[in-house]
């Protein structure tokens, strides 16, 4: 335990550095512009002893560490040195995040000086009310004091408590309102917003906990008990509270940093889907371009081809373009074969099966692809209707998401029918005019 207390106070003093780093940042893009220099020394030494003060704070919150000190002092010396430490490191941040903030020197100083009168006013008070009462049960920790066990308290010991929370949670709801005022000004930085929008939560959740602590020695004093203990609530409150604030201040200020450093292996990884969609919407359109070269095998260009931009043939999205380019043609070619009755029936079709206009769309150009690849008889010149959609240079997306569609209603019993009925249609059609022709007539 002593091991782990040891290692509280790098962390808690890493977090409040960063929290300085955050603020310091705020200043600088939200107060005084980017090229504004930062005032340091005033705030490093503030948050320097803010730092000292709640790491002791929360070293003496050990069991093993207070028990010798009170054993080696004579008393319970814990209690009043560690509230007394936690105010300081309270006042201090105060002054961190002053010096921070306010352009004019003197007048953080002259704000500061203020700021000092109710610090040392509540320490003076505070300490002077636990001399009266040093053994009260109050000011025990463990299951012995009264914040984990629960029940009536010393009136002193009571007043003592309820000063001392009062301040920090004026202190905290300050901080709460300064975060969230900055969040509103830092809409154009979204890792600075994240991380003033978790600090706010967490001094908000802070100072709900100081309110509960209030809350409970005004019952004491009116002679009542609340059914849980203090610590019930506490325990599980403030480390969710610390939690948020030391990620907002992390998030605040190497968000974007992170972000940058790590762009690379997003953007590969990003490639690496869009490579893997890519592959996969080859595969489903390969049936549909395989039909074409089976009828037209002109249309197919060169394996060894590399575009104008240079893309080599093992690129997905060469292979894909490529693939939609050759299916395009292929369908010029075949829509003069296709006569206009292909269009009016599957259209028809589409509408009796309440297809949307996408699918009713894809329906009828697949109809087309059908009918022209198999009977490629002349018919009538193409119309507007079913014509191939045409697609700029960036819209490879919805070019891909369109043939397949297409491809997809390829097997269709629509298009099964549409065909089916033009092979029927062009089959009588062929027998009449082998019939009426003069070779015909001649024999008879």
């Amino acid at each position: 335990m002593i091991f782990v207390g040891l290692l509280v106070v790098p962390l808690v003093v890493g977090a409040l550095v960063l929290l300085e780093m955050l603020v310091q940042r705020v200043r600088t893009r939200l107060v005084n512009g980017p090229g504004s220099a930062v005032r340091v020394a005033p705030a490093a030494r503030a948050i320097a002893m803010s730092c000292l003060a709640l790491g002791f704070a929360v070293v003496l919150q050990l069991t093993p560490i207070n028990s010798a000190v009170n054993r080696i002092a004579g008393f319970n010396l814990v209690w009043p040195l560690q509230h007394a430490l936690v105010l300081l490191s309270g006042y201090m941040t105060q002054l961190f995040f002053l010096f921070s903030i306010e352009p004019e020197d003197q007048l953080a100083r002259r704000r500061g000086r203020r700021l000092a009168i109710p610090f040392v006013v509540t320490l003076v008070v505070v300490i002077t009310l636990f001399l009266l009462a040093p053994d009260a049960r109050d000011f025990v920790y463990g299951p012995a004091g009264r914040n984990e066990s629960g029940g009536p308290g010393n009136p002193i010991a009571q007043s003592a408590f309820t000063l001392y929370s009062a301040y920090l949670g004026v202190t905290v709801a300050i901080l709460t309102v300064l975060s969230w005022r900055w969040m509103s000004k830092a809409r154009s930085l979204p890792f600075l917003r994240t991380g003033l929008f978790l600090s706010a939560l967490g001094c908000g959740l802070s100072t709900v906990y100081y309110g509960h602590k209030l809350v409970h020695e005004v019952v004491l004093f009116a002679g009542h008990t609340l059914p849980w203990t203090e610590s019930s609530v506490g325990l599980r409150l403030m480390p969710i509270a610390v939690t948020l604030a030391t990620l907002g201040v992390l998030i605040g200020k190497f968000g974007d940093r992170v972000a940058l450093r790590a762009r690379p292996l997003t953007n590969r990884a990003r490639e690496t889907r869009i490579a893997r969609r890519r592959v996969q919407a080859y595969r489903d359109l390969f049936p549909l371009w395989n039909r074409f070269v089976e009828q037209l095998p002109g249309i197919a260009m060169d394996p060894r081809t590399i575009d104008d931009a240079g893309n080599a043939p093992d690129d997905a999205r060469y292979h894909l373009t490529r693939l939609l380019i050759e299916i395009s043609d292929g369908v010029r070619q075949i829509r003069p074969h296709v006569p206009t009755s292909v269009y009016d029936q599957a259209e028809q079709l589409a509408r009796q099966a309440d297809l949307d206009a996408e699918q009713s769309d894809a329906v009828v150009q697949a109809s087309v692809i059908r009918v022209g690849l198999d009977a490629r008889l002349a018919g009538d010149s193409p119309v507007a209707t079913g014509a191939t959609r045409s697609f700029g240079p960036n819209e490879l997306a919805n070019e891909v998401a369109w043939w397949r569609r297409v491809a997809h209603a390829y097997d269709s019993p629509i298009v099964v029918q549409v065909h089916t009925d033009h092979l029927r249609t062009a089959g009588a059609e062929h027998a009449e005019q082998a019939a009426s022709s003069p070779n015909n007539r001649s024999e008879t």
